[in-house]
């Protein structure tokens, strides 16, 4: 009986995978962690993890992963990726997650969340350069990363209408000194 466990991380940062690293967490070997980033990691960072033979590192779009994936994941984290998908993009990850995961999985997703936005153009202690800034990151992003889907109460609805995944919890989130995110954790359909 195969007792690993399989933990998916989608477009992590360096800074993300560093503290997981100081923290210990790759010492299990029962667990395997795999890291899709379709953006290049450094070289060098990766080559710190070369004693563990328990963690992957994935160069290529999540969806093309997951098409080709050979495991079925206990967690799944995808923070600050999904608004760079188009919403035929992410009608598909929400599909291939659905095939990919254990029955009794938590997805966890952070997205820039457009009314949290908006509120903070509205703020009047609000800096206009920070605004301009905050704005342009995630909103347009471009050229670098350009982000491809905004994110609201309606386009959650759109993107959990297929039925694979129900809502189990919803939060405001700070990320980087930017209360503008949105941290929503999912769980699996049960069938029949």
């Amino acid at each position: 009986m195969n007792n690993k466990r399989y933990h998916l991380f989608i477009g992590p940062s360096i800074k993300e995978i560093s503290v997981m690293r100081d923290s210990d967490k790759f010492e299990n070997g029962d667990d395997h962690y795999v890291f899709v980033n379709k953006g290049m990691l450094n070289r060098d960072f990766m080559r710190q993890f070369n004693n563990y033979n328990n963690v992957e590192f994935v160069h290529d779009h999540i969806n093309t992963y997951l098409g080709n994936c050979p495991y079925i994941f206990d967690s799944i984290s995808a923070f600050r990726v999904l608004e760079h998908l188009t919403p035929e993009e992410i009608r598909t990850f929400f599909y291939l997650m659905f095939t990919q995961s254990r029955h009794d999985v938590k997805m966890r997703v952070m997205v820039p969340w457009l009314p949290y936005l908006t509120e903070m153009l509205e703020d009047e202690s609000t800096q206009l350069h920070d605004k301009i800034t905050i704005l342009h990151t995630e909103i347009f992003n471009t050229p670098t990363d350009s982000h491809k889907s905004i994110w609201t109460d309606a386009t959650l609805d759109y993107y959990t209408s297929e039925g694979y995944w129900n809502i189990l919890s919803r939060s405001r989130d700070n990320y980087e000194n930017r209360n503008v995110y949105e941290t929503i954790v999912f769980s699996p359909v049960q069938t029949d």
